[in-house]
């Protein structure tokens, strides 16, 4: 049975796209978004407590704490709220983000600005 749960604290970070920087030439990711993803790794790897990368099906269920309205903008896009967060947990969670089978997602509001993940095997039957 897998059960992984643990909390990314702080604002959670939406994916967007490498941005290119033309005095440079060079792509470059927001450090915001880089820095959360960073945080995402980091507790991903403190609920693993040393085991391997799972290699079976998953169901992830995520809920988005925000202290603004869940109606806003500012907010984040859903999905790429959830692309940042399923990303990050590739190679610690599980081997490869295919694992994941179904999710669940929710943007809400609280005092305490964080996002919660769980990690379930999805319990298909062989037959």
């Amino acid at each position: 049975m897998i059960e992984i749960y643990f909390n990314v604290e702080g604002t959670p970070r939406p994916w967007s796209r490498p941005r290119f920087n033309a005095r440079t030439g060079a792509f470059y990711t927001d450090t915001a978004v880089k820095e959360y993803t960073e945080k995402v790794r980091l507790a991903a790897t403190e609920a693993m407590h040393g085991h391997q990368a799972v290699r079976v099906p998953v169901i992830v269920t995520l809920h988005f704490y925000r202290k603004r309205q869940v109606d806003t903008r500012a907010f984040g896009d859903i999905d790429n709220l959830t692309k940042t967060i399923l990303d990050a947990m590739n190679g610690i969670v599980y081997d490869d983000d295919s694992r994941v089978v179904s999710i669940a997602v929710r943007k809400l509001v609280s005092n305490k600005e964080h996002c919660s993940v769980a990690v379930l095997n999805a319990d298909f039957d062989s037959n």
